[in-house]
């Protein structure tokens, strides 16, 4: 994995699991774009794989 990738994945597992609905991955793209912690140069696209990044522990 990546080292970005490694980041982000961090910071989504460090949240209690009652925190990991999608909305929780939504704020962890952005609070990661916001750092510089990006998977894309697009905002869009930078969503959409931080989604498939964190998407099997994601809650419903």
């Amino acid at each position: 994995m990546k080292s970005i990738e490694r980041e982000i994945m961090k910071r989504w597992l460090d949240q209690h699991e009652d925190k990991r609905a999608g909305s929780d991955a939504e704020r962890v793209a952005q609070e990661a774009w916001d750092l510089h912690l990006r998977l894309a140069k697009h905002e869009h696209t930078h969503y959409q794989l931080v989604m498939d990044l964190v998407r099997w522990s994601v809650r419903e």
